[in-house]
């Protein structure tokens, strides 16, 4: 099995189906079983070290001297979640909520790489399909820092205009964070997690992306919501919810001095008028 998953995205493929049957009770990409078809080998046999979701298709290239084929477990869960966000909360690919479109396929491609191998796992992203010590580290949930990505909201590495897969790291390193508990400072911030089980923490995060999240969420926005669904799963007052909310402060959430600009919709009608449509005209 091992040695399939790094050839055929269809093995990895059927098992991310799997899991999100299983531990979600959503099937395929919208949740009444539409199929997920990877396309493999893209770009030809060698040099194409990338995967990407086109919006119907998840395609998997075939690495090159230095990387095997992304079709392993991590990656094909990765691109197809993106599919299944766009048929949920269809985050924008863009700033805050590009990163959080770009985490959850971080963080449901690792929870199937642990729901598979469950005593063999990395928290890095990338040796799973290394060749060579020339490979390069894509990203790390324990410590994003070591690749320059931020483990703090608006911390070390943040960038407000950054490419979404570096700021994602925030979200990546809170999943981390509640799998595995432990203490600890970031950037002087001390907190005490307590680990949750992984599945009860993929219902949560999966109820925000189907309910809560909009295209235009943010980090504020999924701090709330995950809260507002732990709240609705298992209640306030249980260890799940203080788990989280104590993971969200180890990454600098609530941001307390968030200076987002406030937007006043609401408007007045004076002097009304009445518009209708003739011949076919607006």
């Amino acid at each position: 099995a091992n040695d399939l998953v790094a050839i055929d995205g269809h093995w990895s493929t059927a098992r991310f189906y799997d899991m999100m049957n299983d531990s979600l009770n959503y099937a395929g990409l919208h949740g009444n079983g539409k199929s997920m078809n990877p396309v493999i080998f893209y770009g030809g046999m060698e040099n194409f070290v990338n995967a990407f979701w086109d919006g119907d298709k998840a395609y998997f290239g075939q690495g090159d001297c230095h990387n095997g084929p992304l079709t392993t477990l991590t990656i094909v869960a990765h691109e197809f979640t993106h599919g299944v966000t766009q048929y949920n909360s269809n985050l924008i690919y863009n700033g805050e909520s590009g990163a959080l479109n770009e985490s959850l396929s971080d963080v449901f491609g690792k929870a199937l790489d642990i729901y598979i191998n469950k005593n063999n796992f990395s928290w890095d992203l990338g040796p799973d399909f290394s060749l060579s010590p020339f490979s390069e580290l894509f990203r790390s949930f324990s410590d994003p820092n070591k690749v320059e990505h931020p483990k703090m909201y608006k911390g070390l590495y943040w960038e407000d205009d950054a490419d979404v897969h570096i700021n994602s790291s925030v979200m990546n390193h809170w999943f981390y964070l509640l799998v595995e508990g432990g203490t600890g400072a970031n950037e002087g911030v001390e907190y005490d997690v307590k680990k949750i089980d992984m599945t009860e923490l993929l219902k949560v995060v999966f109820l925000c992306q189907t309910s809560f999240l909009t295209p235009t969420s943010g980090y504020q926005d999924m701090y709330e919501f995950s809260l507002l669904a732990c709240k609705q799963l298992y209640g306030a007052q249980s260890q799940n919810y203080a788990s989280i909310k104590e993971a969200w402060k180890a990454v600098g959430l609530p941001f307390l001095q968030n200076t987002r600009p406030k937007y006043d919709l609401k408007f007045d009608v004076i002097n009304p008028e009445d518009f209708i449509c003739t011949d076919n005209s607006f």
